[in-house]
């Protein structure tokens, strides 16, 4: 296992939850790329997506069940919980609390993050705030 790399990926959703918003970007290379769930996303538009989220999930948190890592990628399975107090997507807050899986296979080059490929359950988490 590449100990660095697998740092890098602990780092990557640390920071997120510590700044609440995009990654933190001294760890992600100028031409940081992501890929969540089909859409393909800059580092801008990438952080103002998860800012979105903790601004609807302000308590919003990424509990780390497992990494694997290599010379050349680290992947990581994240439990991401949170409390839907703001609104998302424009669905008003329903106060209800979110408990779904995440992984994310995040490419790294030089210390750095060059691409993160995710899914995230976003059906499961829908259901869990009363939609379908």
């Amino acid at each position: 296992m590449s100990e660095p790399n697998r740092a890098l990926g602990l780092h990557f959703f640390t920071s997120m939850d510590q700044r609440r918003g995009g990654p933190d970007p001294a760890i992600c290379d100028p031409g940081f790329t992501a890929k969540v769930n089909g859409r393909s996303l800059d580092l801008a538009e990438y952080s103002g997506m998860v800012a979105s989220l903790y601004a609807a999930f302000p308590d919003l948190n990424h509990l780390i069940e497992d990494t694997v890592a290599d010379e050349e990628k680290v992947a990581v399975r994240t439990i991401v919980e949170g409390t839907q107090t703001g609104d998302l997507m424009g669905m008003t807050p329903t106060g209800r609390r979110i408990s779904i899986e995440s992984v994310s296979i995040l490419e790294a080059k030089g210390g750095k993050v060059r691409e993160l490929r995710g899914v995230f359950d976003q059906a499961g988490m829908m259901q869990q705030l009363g939609g379908s």
